[in-house]
Formats: C-alpha cells, sequence, structure tokens
C-alpha cells in the first residue's frame, strides 16, 4: 500500500447540520446544485486530476483508475495543502465527482468541493479572488508498476532500481515513471503548487 500527496488516511469530514434548501438550480461546473446549497458554503468545481499522463511527482493514473475514483472521491474531506493529520483542519468535503471520457486526449476527474467559508474565511477569500486556484488529491495506492521494466510493487522495498533511485530519468527512450493502480480517494486538497499543473478551478459558486 502506498500513499500520495498525503501521509494519513482519516475519516471524512461532513457537517449536515442546519442544512437549507435553495430556490433555483445553479451550475458549477458539470454539476447542478439546488437543494443541496447551503448558507455559508462556497461551492468550487475543479479539475482534480489528469488521467494517462505522468504528474511532477512521475505518477501517472490510469483512466480506469479514475473512473473509478471518481465513484468513491465523494464524502472525503477537503484541506490546505495536505496538512491533513487533525481532522478539525478539513474545510469542507467534496460532495460529488464525474470521470470526463469525452476527449480521447484529454480524460480527467472533476470534483465539487463544498469549503465552509466560516471555517475557512481567508482561504475563501483566496479562491475567489483567484490567488488560490489549484489542487491536488490524496489517494492510497494498492500497487504500483514501473513503465521501464514493468516491475509491481506493494512496498518501497519491492521498487526496482528505475523508481526507487532514477525516478523521472530517461531508460531507452522512456522517462521512468510510476502506473497507480488500486487507487482509494481519501482527501482533497487546495494546494500553492500541484503536481498535475492542470488541475485548475473550473468555476465557483455559493448561495447568496
Amino acid at each position: 500500500m502506498f500513499q500520495k500527496y498525503a501521509t494519513l488516511k482519516i475519516a471524512a469530514w461532513v457537517d449536515s447540520s442546519t442544512r437549507k434548501t435553495a430556490s433555483t438550480d445553479v451550475k458549477v461546473g458539470s454539476f447542478s446544485i439546488g437543494a443541496d446549497r447551503r448558507d455559508g458554503m462556497l461551492y468550487v468545481a475543479t479539475r482534480a486530476c489528469t488521467a494517462d499522463v505522468p504528474n511532477l511527482n512521475m505518477d501517472m493514473w490510469p483512466r480506469e483508475e479514475l473512473m473509478e475514483a471518481a465513484n468513491h472521491y465523494a464524502g472525503c474531506p477537503i484541506y490546505w495543502n495536505h496538512d491533513n493529520l487533525d481532522t478539525k483542519k478539513a474545510r469542507g468535503v467534496v460532495i460529488d465527482a464525474v470521470f470526463h471520457d469525452e476527449n480521447p486526449n484529454d480524460r480527467w476527474l472533476e470534483c465539487l468541493m463544498e469549503v465552509d467559508e466560516q471555517r475557512a474565511p481567508k482561504l475563501c477569500t483566496l479562491i475567489r479572488s483567484g490567488e488560490i486556484d489549484t489542487v491536488s488529491v490524496g489517494y492510497n495506492v494498492s500497487h504500483c508498476a514501473c513503465n521501464v521494466c514493468g516491475n509491481v510493487a506493494q512496498t518501497a522495498a519491492q521498487y526496482c532500481d528505475h523508481i526507487a533511485m532514477h525516478k523521472g530519468q530517461w531508460f531507452y527512450g522512456k522517462q521512468a515513471f510510476e502506473i497507480c493502480y488500486g487507487i482509494d480517494p481519501f482527501e482533497l486538497s487546495l494546494v500553492d503548487m500541484p503536481a498535475d499543473q492542470q488541475a485548475v478551478i473550473q468555476m465557483i459558486a455559493s448561495r447568496s
């Protein structure tokens, strides 16, 4: 079991109290929110992860894995820069996810975040202003394969030299990266520097 972009799997933070209905649906990215829209919440649709292309960490998420991850992201907490050891630091929750398979040259996972403006007023201000506009996924991974030699590892001790010592370097015309399998999402973070440079916020909305 590996963990990517984070250090600990935690319980989801979800506060469903004082839920109020909204009079009309609002389109946020690929999502429609209406009855689930709550006072004091900022709704953020974001591109979360790109399929089939290694990111700056030299990790690659296959299309089939991200399709399955989309079914399990709802309920995962939102953090700032993967500071996820303390559940009290959660700033919201992912409430929906969808995998985009329309363009065979650009397949990606989209998430809808509900960020608590009372718990994180400064963060929400930065999101509204566009100063913070990127995210990074937090996944547990059951095993990884080296794209150069095909070695499969379930622990770091099982890494081949391509990944353990030379990840990102070139061998036989291939840049060494990990192909990640058995993805289990456990958080989504707003970040300054994403490993996936395409993981950019698409749209925001609030009840007001």
